[in-house]
């Protein structure tokens, strides 16, 4: 009899002839688990035993799955039970390995071993490729995802899409699909791929000049994929850029550096006595990402006089903010939590990190006026920190006209905390003297704060603000304003939504030293509950409101329900739909029941066509119902009003067309109003605009309020007028320094001539992404390193060139990517090049030779130079022409560069090893004869030598 006692027995639980050592194992696919089962012979005397393992369908059993064996009386024995698992379980459920004990052919014992799988979850998703070029005209595209599962089990996973406004996912046929979201399952150790197919709806812009045309389009997509294990919390989230670019990149305007000023008159009413006119000068001009300047002056002529005082204008501001400092001057106007100052004057601010000071001194009704309405003083400081930001300000202002003088004084403090969680507090203190009367002078002070809290939780969304003052506070007078709303997300498409508000105003105004005794009691409170739906292609808002209001004329109850509907884009078709149902009483009047109103608004656009429909049932708003409360006339009301513009000729012509229709029951007033408006863009750059303007208006008496009872056969009023109009409009480049811009072209061509330079007969290739970085000389201890700048791109066209229009001279990084759908098979390749003219570059789309190498150092012994940068030294090489390629090392000394064939002289900057290196050989003579050839040269550069000399002390000798 043979037995292993190999564990302590306290290591079994249980009683019984067969136990387990261990109940539960866990396991991976393909792996062994072992266990050991102990026999005990309970009985008085020996016995013979059949042991048998039963493992689960597709595993394997180590060593005997069926054993014999004689066991004495009293005694226990000990085997080892072992079994592999197979490498193709797919489930996480449990198996189970049965033990079972015999003794004379009948079963004496059974014990369950039960194997939990471990398995392993490995999937992973890449884009195939994360920006996309087009040219500007495309109107689809497509990217690919590929999912691969390197994991045990199968999974479920779903993919998500964001898609900007102006794209719509598509099939294959080009159909839209409602749904972004896509849900398949991918079996373990296999890979797929997903192809996503994207349609344009905007239209691309006109080409005319006086309509805005970028240069460049980028739009971006969120693709995102979740597996639904784990309940999505394993996700992959990547963005694919999709940029649209024209052959033509249009950096400036004008052939040199110039401030545009655009000069605009339009005159109203022409044919009238009572015409008038406006001109504005007006611009902007962008001198670095953190350095502004915009101007607007604007000047009115009424009834048909240029008054030469006119054309001083009456408004006028001038803005010039820096990263620094800014300064405004002209009509300026300070706001801090409902305190405001405003007038002529100039404000000047100051930056510096986090922190910003603005100073204001305003006068009106002219900074230069002799008649004195108003002086004005305003002072601001503000804090940008991340988490915490405050500020304080002051206004003071003596009014002359009023005789008071008001000084208010605030400050506030917001942080932001765990991620989500947001407070900010303010508050302000304010004074109010009155010298109306010299013998009865007196102060008001006021006080206000305003509190906000937002946040969220998990899927819970809240935001609560509270705002007081004193009827007396000169920042909104006596107001008491809460508003609290709570929201719960479902998912990404489902959440629900409860607010309330509630709004008080009661205050209290002087006028000439004394209180003016007239109520501005007002007091509103909104409840709501709601339901919102967000779609992939639509949204739908559901929610039931109750309305309190009360003012000095009337008070009114309104409880309804109101149904928001939102097509985002469905074939270039956008669609807004509100209706709102329910019952308005006014408890004021006895006797009178909750009468039902309801509105309904209706919106669609179709590229540049828009329309819209309003029609409401019953008196809907508070001066409706004030006028209801009077006559209990019940008046319904419809509106329409249609837009659209439309370029032709090329873009030389630009028409507008504006129409709005109003009807309304009580009175049975009728409006229409037309506008076209058409634009003219000659080459010169200007602008002409003419317009026409009808309205109609037609009323009939039904007991007009302070109208007298007429009897003009039902018509009491109407009337019928037209209107004309011309504008001019002059885009205006004055120049303000010498710098000149230059054009720049590349042409990319395949050298189906085999010359190795462009012939009339080489073909342009298409669709080749031309990338120009501005690069900027920055000193770096012995060489020049180079800094990007700006960047310009361009898409070659069916000639295979791409223009740059007035770009800025300097030394630019060249870089030639090829597009997909191009059919090039080049990599990408760059050369350093100077744009001081108007020049074109060629560019063959073949290889060419691959000019490689490395720029070394030989040091001597004892070196006095621990460190020489060998990143950005320029390498050029010169053909017979006189043209050159240019490109820059690496940082450990290493470059390359692509040549055409022919006859080149290799060299690099030996300035930049000054004293301390010497250049052994400058000037190689290259001559490529065919296209793959692989040339390697390298530069060497030795460490000066230098004399070391060694001096005894002086008092260094032999005794």
């Amino acid at each position: 009899m043979a037995s292993w006692n190999l564990f302590a027995q306290q290591e079994y639980s249980g009683q019984g002839p067969l136990i387990l050592r261990e109940r539960q194992s866990q396991v991976k696919p393909g792996s062994l688990v072992s266990n050991v089962v102990r026999v005990v012979n309970a009985t008085n005397r020996s016995a013979e035993y059949n042991l048998e393992v039963n493992q689960p369908a597709g595993w394997s059993v180590v060593g005997v799955a069926r054993r014999n064996f004689t066991l004495e009386a009293g005694d226990t024995a000990f085997f080892p039970v072992r079994v592999i698992a197979s490498p193709q379980i797919r489930s996480e459920r449990s198996q189970i390995a049965r033990v079972s004990l015999f003794r004379f052919g009948s079963p004496v014992a059974n014990v369950d071993w039960v194997i939990n799988p471990v398995l392993r979850y490995d999937w992973s998703a890449r884009l195939e490729r994360s920006r996309i070029i087009l040219p500007a005209d495309a109107d689809t595209t497509s990217f690919s995802i590929n999912i691969k599962n390197e994991g045990d089990l199968a999974e479920v996973l779903n993919l998500n899409l964001d898609i900007p406004a102006g794209m719509v996912h598509i099939n294959q046929r080009g159909e839209t699909l409602d749904s972004k979201t896509l849900r398949f399952l991918i079996d373990p150790q296999q890979d797929t791929t997903l192809r996503v197919f994207l349609r344009f709806t905007e239209q691309n812009p006109e080409t005319a000049s006086g309509v805005f045309r970028p240069t460049g389009r980028s739009m971006r997509i969120r693709a995102s994929v979740a597996s639904e294990r784990d309940s999505g919390k394993r996700t992959w989230g990547s963005n694919v850029e999709i940029k649209k670019l024209e052959d033509r990149w249009i950096e400036n305007t004008s052939t040199r550096l110039t401030m545009p000023i655009t000069a605009e008159f339009n005159a109203y009413d022409i044919m009238q006595e009572n015409s008038y006119g406006t001109f504005a000068l007006y611009g902007s001009h962008i001198f670095d990402p953190e350095t502004t300047f915009t101007y607007y002056f604007l000047s009115n002529f009424s009834s048909n006089y240029l008054n030469p005082q006119a054309f001083l204008g009456q408004y006028l501001q001038l803005n010039f903010q820096s990263k620094y400092f800014g300064v405004e001057l002209g009509n300026i106007t300070q706001n801090n939590e409902g305190a405001s100052i405003s007038g002529e004057g100039f404000r000047v601010t100051g930056r510096y990190e986090e922190h910003q000071l603005d100073v204001a001194y305003m006068r009106s009704p002219g900074m230069f006026s002799t008649n004195k309405h108003i002086n004005a003083l305003g002072l601001e400081y503000n804090y940008f920190g991340r988490q915490i930001r405050g500020g304080a300000w002051l206004q003071a202002r003596e009014n002359f006209t009023q005789k008071t003088d008001e000084e208010i004084v605030g400050g506030h403090i917001s942080y932001r905390f765990l991620r989500n969680q947001f407070v900010r507090i303010s508050a302000g203190v304010s004074r109010q003297t009155h010298n109306w009367k010299p013998d009865s002078v007196f102060d008001l002070t006021g006080f206000g704060y305003r509190i906000n809290y937002n946040g969220s939780y998990n899927r819970l969304n809240y935001n609560f603000s509270w705002a007081s003052s004193s009827p007396t506070h000169l920042a909104r007078r006596g107001v008491d304003n809460l508003n609290s709303r709570v929201a719960w997300r479902f998912n990404n498409a489902h959440n629900v939504f409860a607010g309330f508000s509630h709004y008080t105003s009661d205050p209290e105004f002087y006028y000439r030293g004394e209180l003016r005794e007239m109520s501005l009691f007002r007091q509103r409170q909104i409840y709501r509950l709601g339901y919102q739906y967000r779609g992939d292609l639509s949204d739908v808002t559901f929610q039931p409101l109750h309305t309190r209001s009360e003012d000095p004329f009337i008070a009114y109850n309104s409880s309804g329900a109101e149904v928001d509907y939102r097509l985002k884009d469905l074939y270039n078709i956008r669609f807004f739909s509100s209706i709102f149902a329910g019952y308005t009483s006014l408890p004021q009047l006895e006797g009178l029941d909750p009468f039902f109103v309801s509105r309904l608004r209706l919106g669609i656009r179709y590229f540049q066509y828009s329309m819209n429909f309003r029609y409401y049932f019953g008196p809907y708003y508070t001066n409706e119902l004030r006028r209801f409360a009077e006559d209990r006339r019940n008046a319904n009301r419809f509106s329409a009003n249609l837009n659209f513009d439309q370029p032709f000729a090329e873009g030389r012509l630009f028409f507008q067309m504006s129409a709005m229709y109003n009807y309304t029951t009580y009175n049975k007033q009728n409006s229409i109003s037309l506008r076209p408006e058409l634009f003219y863009f000659p080459q010169s750059g200007l602008r002409f605009g003419i317009y026409g303007r009808y309205y109609g208006l037609s009323v009939e008496q039904e007991n007009m309020i302070g109208i007298p009872d007429l009897d003009l056969g039902g018509a009491a009023y109407s009337s019928n007028r037209f209107e004309f109009g011309f504008s001019i409009r002059k885009d205006l480049n004055v120049p303000v320094s010498g710098v000149r811009y230059f054009d720049y072209t590349v042409m990319v061509y395949r050298d189906v001539s085999g010359t190795g330079s462009y012939q009339s007969g080489d073909p342009g290739v298409p669709e080749i992404w031309i990338r120009l970085q501005q690069l900027e000389p920055m000193t770096q201890e012995r060489t020049i390193a180079m800094g990007s700048q700006k960047t310009f791109e361009a898409l070659t066209g069916k000639d295979g060139k791409a223009s740059f229009v007035n770009i800025p001279p300097g030394s630019y990084l060249l870089t030639m990517v090829p597009v997909a759908a191009s059919g090039t098979r080049h990599e990408t390749r760059s050369w350093e090049v100077m744009i001081n003219r108007n020049q074109t570059t060629y560019l063959s789309v073949d290889r060419g030779a691959r000019i490689s190498g490395s720029i070394n150092l030989e040091r001597e012994q004892f070196t006095r130079v621990e460190h020489f940068p060998l990143g950005g030294i320029r390498v050029t090489a010169t053909n017979e022409a006189g043209e050159t390629f240019n490109t820059l090392t690496t940082e450990s000394g290493n470059y390359s560069l692509y040549l055409p064939r022919g006859r080149y002289t290799l060299s690099i900057n030996e300035n930049v090893f000054g004293t301390d290196f010497i250049l052994q050989q400058n000037h190689f003579t290259v001559e490529i004869i065919h296209d793959q050839e692989e040339l390697n040269i390298n530069f060497t550069a030795r460490e000066r030598e230098r004399q070391i000399r060694i001096q005894r002390p002086e008092n260094e000798g032999h005794e």
